[in-house]
Order: C-alpha cells, then structure tokens, then sequence
C-alpha cells in the first residue's frame, strides 16, 4: 500500500478514530488538531507502522524486511553469548597459568656412612667427634639434607629456607634472613635445578652448627696385650656414653619459581651420644727398625737430661710400675716410658716444633727399641700427666 492509498483510507475515518490510532502509536498531538492534521501526523509515523497499528497485513518487502532485521538481533545476541564465553575462557586459561601451582617436595636428614649417604630414619643424629673437639667440650654439626621432587617436573631456580632454634650457633654460606619475631636464626640457600625423581637428591653441606655438650674429658694410660703403654683421650670410661640430650628443631620453607612455597619441619633427637673419632682405629702400624737406629735411640736416652715433669705410678690391675720422664737434649725433647724400670716407649721430638717425629718401642722388653710407629700424619706432642694413669692406678710422686 502506497502512501496515497493510505491517506485515502485514513480520510474515511471519524476524528474519535484518527486520536484513537496516534494515540496507539504514542503520537503526542495538540487537542486542538482537526481530522487532516492528525491524518499528517500518523502518515509520518510510516507506512508499515500504520498499516500494523490498524491491523492491515504489510507488503512483502516489509516482511522480509522485519524479518531480517529480527534475524539480525537474534545473531547478535548470540555473538554477543560466544563473545562473553570467549573471554571468560581466555580469561580462566591465563589465570591457571599465572596462579601458583603446588609443589610436591620432601625433605630429610641424611648421615655419612662409610662415605656414602644415608638417610636418617629414627630422628636420632649419631656424630662423631674428634680429640680437638672433646678437649674444646665442642661439637660440629654438619646440616647434611637431603631433597625429592616428585611435581612432576624440574624444578628451576629452587631455593631452600632453614630456620634454627635462637640458641643455635650456625656458619653458614647462604643469605641471612630476619624472623620479625626474633625466635629463629634464618638462612636461605640457592639449589638451582632439582629433577623430578622418586629418589631423594642429597644437597651439599650447607651449614655447620657448633653446639656445647657437658662432657667431662680426661686422658688415660693403657697397656696393650703386650704390655706397651698407650696414651688415650677417654670419657667417663668409654668412647660412648649417653646424657640428656637436646631435641632440634628445624623448619624449611622451599621455594620455586611459579610454585607455593613448601614449609615443613624436621624434629630431630640429639641424645648426646657420641662416637670418639680413632677409639675404634686399627692398632697403630709399626715397622721393625735397624740394630745402628736402635743403639742411637739408646744414646739419645742416656745424653738426654730428665726435668721435672717425671712421675711414677702404679697400675693397679697387675701392679706393673709405670714411670714417665720428659727429657731434653738439645733441641730434641724425649718422652720416655719405662714400665718396672724397663724402657718401653721413646718418643722423640726432634726440632721441638711440638710434633712427633720418631715413636720408638720395645716389644720384646728388653730395653732395646725394636720397632716405630708409623703415623699416617703429624701427631702432637701429648704429655702424659700422672692423672692419665687410669681410675684403677694409683699415681704417687716422683722417687
């Protein structure tokens, strides 16, 4: 329907009709509007608007029309429902790939046995300590942990965070760390590249904690089975003992790039037994020596003066006299053992630096040296005091 067509129509109807339609159509018009003028005013609202408004059926073109335009708001809507799923989803993707991923890491103590690492299974550390160390009543600890990764893949950049107890003693060679709380000594460590395996990787020594302990220390003359006197460094007996011990607590915090941090701790027992490093040594190697040596060793005995150091004992397990002189010839300084006036052991300071130079024994016991110690090593010089005559002696003064 034209234009014309529909002006004609609409000047068939009564004014009630024509306020009636502009009103359906929301067409504000002046009450004072007479028929054509309000004819005008619904011919400007369009042609298919007037057509529906009053119930007439539209021309085919504007139904393709209606149609298209109702098929384009449908596919906008959709591309509008795809655009926001899109975005969500790229949005999700990149936030799994930025958000931390959980590590799968554990840690543990691990001991050196016969050179080979071990790890710890009943929380109870064994140490070793030295004769330096028992004289100095002083332990160094080495913190030997050992680390696995089973995430799944290598870890880059990891780094280990160990805090100790505040009365620790700790060297160390990572970076300092400060516990606001004052409560702990805290280090942190660069490992670098940990592998995703099932075993567990062994890290090198990475702190040393040096700690006290409350044993008494005290030298000790012993006879081997062929009666030779032995000088030893011994506790309350033995070369283990046990005291009340100290219960370590350490926490660790591993980190790695891209990764939530691991925090963990480890409760170890330290009952205070020890192992005396060379009290289950073998027997000192000895090798025989020449008749010219042995005679010179002689000589040297009889130049040398004695001082005053000498003391004389008894070992009461079978009453053998024990005598100890130190002696001096010129630069050289002679600690000689005689046992019932037989002259057992010579031990010969040359330059008097302090060390051993020539360790002489007697091993048949008739008073010619017959044999020296072969030492792997410098051996210090030791003075043998007369308190080193074992519990069972009964150390008198000098004849």
């Amino acid at each position: 329907m034209t234009r014309d067509e529909l002006k004609l129509l609409l000047s068939k109807k009564r004014k009630d009709e024509l306020q009636k339609l502009a009103l359906d159509l929301g067409i504000d018009y002046p009450k004072s509007a007479n028929k054509r003028e309000l004819n005008e005013l619904i011919l400007n609202s369009g042609t298919d608007v007037v057509m529906r408004a009053i119930g007439m059926p539209q021309t085919g073109r504007s139904r393709l029309y209606q149609r298209f335009r109702r098929n384009i708001d449908t596919i906008g809507v959709v591309l509008t429902v795809i655009g926001l799923f899109l975005s969500y989803w790229f949005f999700m993707i990149e936030r799994a790939d930025l958000a931390p991923k959980p590590l799968d890491v554990d840690i543990k103590w691990y001991e050196l046995k016969d050179g080979r690492p071990q790890l710890l299974t009943d929380g109870s550390i064994r140490v070793v300590i030295d004769d330096q160390g028992f004289k100095a009543r002083k332990l160094k600890l080495p913190v030997n942990i050992a680390v696995r990764n089973r995430t799944g893949e290598v870890l880059e950049v990891a780094s280990v965070q160990i805090s100790y107890p505040s009365w620790s003693n700790v060297e160390s060679q990572g970076k300092g760390q400060i516990d606001p709380a004052g409560d702990s000594i805290v280090y942190r460590h660069q490992i670098g590249t940990l592998p995703s395996v099932d075993e567990f990787t062994p890290l090198e020594t990475i702190d040393i904690l040096t700690l006290t302990f409350p044993i008494e220390v005290f030298p000790i003359l012993i006879k081997n089975e062929k009666g030779m006197p032995f000088h030893e460094w011994a506790l309350f007996g033995g070369p283990e003992f046990e005291r009340e011990g100290k219960e370590l607590k350490l926490k660790f915090r591993v980190d790695c790039k891209g990764h939530k941090p691991v925090i963990s701790e480890l409760n170890l027992n330290m009952p205070f037994v020890f192992d005396l490093a060379g009290s289950k040594r073998q027997k000192p190697q000895v090798q025989a020596i020449e008749n010219e040596e042995a005679e010179s060793v002689i000589r040297l005995i009889d130049q040398a003066k004695e001082e005053v150091t000498s003391w004389t004992g008894v070992f009461a397990k079978d009453n053998s006299v024990i005598r100890f002189s130190r002696n001096r010839f010129a630069e050289s300084i002679l600690q000689i053992v005689r046992v019932d006036d037989v002259v057992r052991r010579t031990i010969v300071d040359s330059d008097g630096d302090g060390f051993v130079d020539s360790d002489y024994l007697d091993i048949d016991g008739n008073g010619i040296p017959d044999q020296k110690i072969k030492y792997k090593g410098k051996e210090e010089m030791v003075d043998w005091h007369p308190d080193s005559l074992n519990s069972s002696g009964k150390p008198r003064p000098k004849q």
